[in-house]
């Protein structure tokens, strides 16, 4: 199905199988990207999982629509401008050789956990 190929689908799709639980056993889950976390939020106000009370869910990446929700997302933030500049300086360098580059990355705690 095309629609599982969405950011938003892939925070459902482990989900598709259990019978009727969030994850069993856990109480936190962490996503790749805000958005399948955004849809895993989505599967569990449907089936009346509540969050945090029952699983945290924190996503990674800081997108926009984290805010937009109730819940809103934690997240994961990474320095995208900081990040950037290291890109271009990269190309720009026209190395030949392998760069190896680490950044910071900023917990920003909200209501989902």
């Amino acid at each position: 199905d095309a629609a599982d190929d969405l950011p938003v689908e892939r925070g459902i799709r482990p989900l598709r199988n259990q019978d009727g639980g969030a994850v069993p056993g856990a109480d936190a889950v962490f996503f790749d990207t805000d958005r399948m976390a955004l849809g895993f939020m989505n599967y569990a106000a449907a089936h009346h999982i509540p969050i945090p009370e029952r699983i945290a869910v924190v996503g990674f990446d800081d997108d926009n629509s984290g805010h937009m929700i109730y819940p809103a997302l934690s997240t994961v933030a990474h320095p995208i401008e900081e990040l950037n500049r290291a890109v271009i300086s990269i190309i720009r360098s026209k190395s030949q050789k392998i760069v190896k580059k680490s950044f910071d990355t900023k917990f920003i705690r909200r209501a989902s956990a």
